[in-house]
């Protein structure tokens, strides 16, 4: 039977329809996986994230925007860490490349984050703070990592710290990576 004239005809998705319909599927599978979010507490600012907040359990990246605001974007960073720890259990890992400044007791307590809770470690090159952090995340055991890196996140440290993350179990990490500002 031929169809009428009147019905219209299915045509097959475009190559950009396809590709969409993936990423929406994608999107809704990192929610699902990722095991909660890190609300902002602003309203507006949730609203646009997936899930209302960050994803733990997923890498996030963070960055100055100028020469000037490394300072700013580290205290962006040590304050995350300490609104999740103010929601969950557990202890956090900061672990800092040569050239990024050391956080100390009394600014810590200023953004609101416990020094007892934060285990600081120095690394001599980049290389070692995705080992750090990496090592950290399959243990299982801290509610948050971040490391602060000299060159910048390259693709395969970044992919084996979100496998890591994957494999956490229940209760993933929130898991921050302050690169510097690159002109």
């Amino acid at each position: 039977m031929e169809p009428s004239r009147d019905e219209p005809e299915e045509r097959a998705p475009s190559p950009a329809e396809r590709i969409a319909a993936l990423r929406v599927r994608l999107d809704a599978e990192r929610r699902s996986d990722a095991g909660g979010v890190l609300p902002f507490g602003v309203a507006d600012l949730d609203a646009r994230l997936p899930g209302g907040g960050l994803g733990l359990g997923l890498l996030h990246e963070v960055a100055p925007e100028g020469s000037g605001d490394e300072a700013s974007a580290l205290g962006f960073v040590l304050a995350l860490v300490a609104r999740h720890l103010a929601r969950e259990a557990g202890d956090a890992l900061l672990v800092v490349a040569p050239g990024h400044p050391i956080p100390y007791g009394h600014g810590l307590v200023g953004l609101g984050l416990d020094p007892g809770r934060l285990l600081l470690l120095e690394a001599e090159a980049d290389a070692v703070v995705f080992g750090a952090l990496e090592d950290t995340l399959r243990a299982g055991q801290l509610a948050a990592v971040a490391g602060l890196v000299a060159d910048g996140l390259p693709l395969k440290p970044g992919r084996r710290l979100q496998l890591a993350a994957g494999s956490f179990g229940t209760s993933p990490p929130l898991l921050l990576i302050l690169r510097p500002f690159r002109a």
